[in-house]
């Protein structure tokens, strides 16, 4: 590698790691942070931090757009990973698998629980070795059709709690109730296509719990832990509460 490509990969990686910012633990024994892409990252510097099978996922990607969000993501888990992990090896070294509808891996630490999310340029990390994990991130905005898709996707008793809100907290509820669900969703290893009515929100206190229902009910207690960390996110965070 010449002399100035790596210089260039090293500022990349340096302006990537100064991107990243670490929530304060949601609870003793997991890790959150977040990364938010400013535009004064070259991305195409950070393509040899990937594995092999990246690079070549990469390299497929025609919208420009579309594969710097995949690098910078990439290279941001691995940070994460790393820095989780103590790693003392090359980037591209740590072995992480991704596979549908699954929640990812790292191979060398088997007992690392991690999740993953992203919303536009933004994207978070969550990791424990004590919990099971899942969370979710999305930017809050105004929400089309709020009702209709309450209806759809959320139980009973959550349209109507949503519904029974001021106009101006419903979107906040909304996606509250979204973020919960596809965190809880990969907490337990399964994909949106399993469905958001798949389990119910509940409150009291202030302390946010959810009960899955039909195949997916089990006695694990499920919490979710909001943080706001994240300008205009929201960032949910689920894990079970027996270690």
């Amino acid at each position: 590698m010449k002399h100035g490509d790596r210089l260039s990969q090293d500022s990349a990686l340096t302006a990537l790691n100064a991107a990243i910012f670490w929530a304060d633990p949601p609870v003793l024994g997991i890790s959150v942070a977040a990364f938010i892409d400013n535009n004064a990252i070259d991305d195409s510097a950070l393509v040899n931090y990937l594995a092999a099978r990246e690079r070549d996922k990469a390299r497929l990607i025609t919208d420009s757009v579309e594969k710097r969000h995949f690098i910078l993501r990439r290279c941001f888990q691995r940070i994460f990973v790393k820095t989780m992990l103590n790693w003392q090896h090359e980037l591209s070294e740590l072995s992480i698998e991704h596979q549908l509808d699954t929640q990812p891996r790292c191979l060398d630490a088997p007992d690392l629980r991690l999740s993953f999310s992203s919303s536009g340029f933004t994207a978070v990390a969550c990791a424990s070795s004590q919990f099971t994990v899942g969370v979710d991130i999305e930017k809050q905005r105004t929400i089309v059709n709020l009702a209709a898709l309450t209806e759809r996707f959320f139980s009973l008793f959550e349209a109507q709690s949503i519904a029974a809100l001021p106009v101006c907290d419903q979107n906040v509820a909304f996606l509250k109730h979204w973020t919960a669900k596809e965190a809880g969703l990969k907490a337990i290893g399964k994909g949106i296509v399993s469905g958001l009515n798949s389990f119910v929100l509940k409150s009291q206190n202030n302390i946010y719990n959810i009960d899955f229902v039909n195949e997916f009910k089990n006695s694990t207690t499920w919490r979710v832990n909001y943080l706001n960390f994240v300008p205009d996110h929201i960032v949910a965070v689920v894990h079970n509460l027996e270690k």
